[in-house]
């Protein structure tokens, strides 16, 4: 089973090395698309390390694809790459540097999309198992689970309270209709089974849209974290989501709500090992706040 992932990445330097970390030995191809320089809404955005950071990873087998292009539309941009790797590009062409079988090894389309953010970190002890999961159900398109962290990794949202959620794996030749969302369809008909009565999620189910359990594995989401206010009021700045909720209150409502604390020993070995800004380790959690807060007024 071939899956290929696309994680869009701007200004993503403190997080782009160890998301695709856990990736690359079980992934075909890994697309890492960003718009260097310009956000989504057309603005100037003073470039980080990012793109240097990715084009340092270690690749010996030519994984890895940074793509460098002007998109104004987050859904457009992904749809644009999963409609690249699904075309066939050895149509009509007499290949000559290398046997065809090995240059369809190397562009052949895979079977699945991975969509991964550049702050979501998968678990490399778990993800082989999602791989195996994904395979022995082969949906439409598969949801992963998150832990949602707050200002450091030894913060997070309980369990009990909010998962995460997003659209992670889709078969090749679907496409976005809405930033991570499929096709509207999916909410009208879950509505429609809840007034018949059927239950939750049946039409999800009818559309073979799966939800990968929480004991088979999830990632983990670094939504809010960032090395300090001007990084995270950026974020807001240039999210795809802004005007909606992205806000100052929204900020102060997240980072005051109740976290759980994350000893070292319940955090991934990939997390504990990668390379991360100080603060993302910080055990204080008013300090944090304090220093991530935006300023009053």
């Amino acid at each position: 089973m071939r899956v290929h992932a696309i994680i869009i990445a701007l200004n993503e330097a403190d997080f782009i090395t160890e998301t695709i970390k856990p990736l690359y030995a079980h992934c075909s191809g890994i697309s890492v698309l960003t718009q260097y320089d310009r956000d989504y809404y057309r603005h100037p955005v003073e470039p980080d390390l990012t793109v240097q950071k990715v084009l340092q990873i270690p690749d010996p087998v030519g994984k890895i694809h940074l793509v460098v292009r002007r998109y104004v539309d987050e859904t457009a941009s992904r749809n644009q790459e999963m409609l690249a790797l699904t075309a066939d590009p050895l149509r009509g062409v007499s290949v000559h540097a290398w046997p065809l079988e090995e240059v369809r090894k190397l562009h052949g389309p895979p079977d699945y999309f991975l969509i991964v953010d550049a702050d979501e970190i998968y678990d490399e002890a778990t993800f082989p198992q999602i791989l195996e999961y994904l395979q022995a159900k082969r949906p439409v398109a598969m949801r992963v689970q998150a832990y949602e962290y707050g200002p450091s990794w030894h913060f997070r949202v309980a369990a009990r309270r909010y998962m995460f959620r997003q659209f992670g794996f889709v078969q090749a030749g679907r496409l976005f209709h809405s930033r991570r969302m499929l096709t509207p369809t999916e909410h009208r008909l879950n509505k429609l089974c809840g007034l018949l009565g059927l239950g939750d999620g049946v039409g999800s189910r009818l559309m073979r849209f799966d939800m990968c359990p929480v004991d088979v594995g999830v990632f983990h989401h670094a939504g809010y974290m960032r090395r300090d206010r001007s990084q995270i009021l950026a974020k807001m700045k240039k999210h795809s989501h802004v005007g909606e909720y992205m806000n100052e209150d929204w900020i102060r409502n997240v980072l005051l709500q109740e976290y759980e604390h994350v000893s070292n020993e319940s955090l991934p070995r990939n997390i504990l090992a990668g390379d991360w800004p100080e603060s993302f380790f910080w055990d204080d959690l008013q300090m944090l706040v304090d220093h991530l807060m935006p300023n009053e007024g």
